[in-house]
């Protein structure tokens, strides 16, 4: 990849975290002590991140600088850095409206949008480190030219199901891909653009390279998308 597809990437996967965890380690970017360090939630509208502390009266004043990191294990790590705005009502802000009602699965308990306390984070840099990779310094700009990726994001633990529970599936699929008689087959990477088949056979190990274009709109797609795509090389 040329570098602006290598920062492209970089910043899926830096979406993708931001949209996936739920929790934020925050400490002051000056280093001086504040009750308020920890971890608080995270709830993010687009490339919009807003932090959802326990207590918003008693939280870091209005236009303080925070390092913030958000990690999702196996996915990435990303550490930003920003200022606090106000403090308001979830329900004031559509996006973030939209963001509870796609994750109400994986948010305890019920959520009042008219009564819970956001504040806003005005990112100004950020880095994202992902794949055993050094880190990428990007632009929040940078940010809103992409989107998370739904498959990065679950991708592990759907490529984990389909190599213990669809085995044979998978070295169908080789077979279909140009590599038959292959042994065992394993999901290397899986995302909505693509995806990778690392496939062991007598003759060694064989990669194959599949693109999806366009990209996959839902789970119920993945598996004919698989059987179709066209590979690289």
């Amino acid at each position: 990849m040329d570098e602006r597809e290598t920062r492209d990437a970089a910043a899926v996967v830096a979406r993708t975290v931001l949209s996936t965890s739920h929790e934020a380690l925050c400490s002051r970017l000056d280093g001086l002590e504040h009750a308020s360090s920890g971890v608080v939630g995270l709830l993010a509208a687009g490339a919009q991140p807003y932090l959802v502390p326990s207590d918003p009266q008693s939280f870091f004043p209005t236009g303080t600088a925070l390092r913030v990191r958000v990690a999702i294990p196996g996915l990435g790590v990303v550490l930003a850095s920003g200022t606090t705005g106000r403090a308001r009502p979830a329900a004031d802000e559509p996006g973030l409206l939209r963001t509870l009602e796609d994750h109400r699965a994986c948010i305890r308990g019920p959520v009042d949008p008219a009564a819970l306390q956001v504040v806003p984070l005005r990112l100004f840099a950020l880095s994202v480190s992902s794949d055993g990779a050094g880190p990428t310094a990007l632009s929040p700009r940078e940010l809103t030219r992409v989107q998370p990726d739904w498959l990065l994001a679950r991708g592990r633990t759907l490529t984990a199901h389909l190599e213990q529970d669809h085995a044979d599936d998978l070295l169908r699929l080789a077979e279909a891909h140009g590599v038959p008689g292959a042994t065992a087959v394993t999901l290397d990477r899986l995302t909505t653009r693509g995806a990778r088949l690392v496939c062991l056979g007598a003759d060694g190990v064989t990669t194959v390279a599949m693109v999806f274009d366009p990209p996959v709109g839902n789970s119920g797609e993945l598996w004919r998308r698989l059987a179709s795509a066209p590979t690289l090389g």
